[in-house]
């Protein structure tokens, strides 16, 4: 079995008289059998609305947040995609330790 990766957008905040959205609410969920994980965030955005990109709240679709949100997470170098692929190995690594933990906690002499 796989890891398998859902991203969502969970709300956008605009301004209503430009229509330029300016923080996009996300998160990823890395699920394998039973064990489901997720991460979150808040990705803020930069818009010029007079620009001839821009995309105005009504217009927007959720891939388009979506490529904003990966665009936002981008380290030094990175593309978005391999920001993308970092949150999901990340997310992974925390699956397989739940699946294969390494550490525990307890009472020995209460077992």
């Amino acid at each position: 079995m796989a890891v398998t990766y859902t991203w969502k957008i969970s709300t956008c905040d605009y301004n209503v008289a430009t229509g330029g959205i300016d923080h996009v609410h996300w998160r990823c969920v890395a699920s394998e059998g039973d064990i489901a994980l997720t991460t979150m965030g808040v990705a803020k955005l930069e818009y010029d609305a007079s620009a001839s990109d821009f995309i105005p709240y009504a217009d927007v679709a959720e891939n388009n947040a979506l490529d904003w949100v990966w665009e936002s997470l981008r380290e030094g170098e990175e593309t978005a995609t391999q920001a993308k692929d970092r949150v999901e190995a990340n997310l992974s690594t925390r699956v397989a330790e739940k699946q294969n933990p390494t550490e525990s906690q307890g009472l020995p002499w209460a077992s």
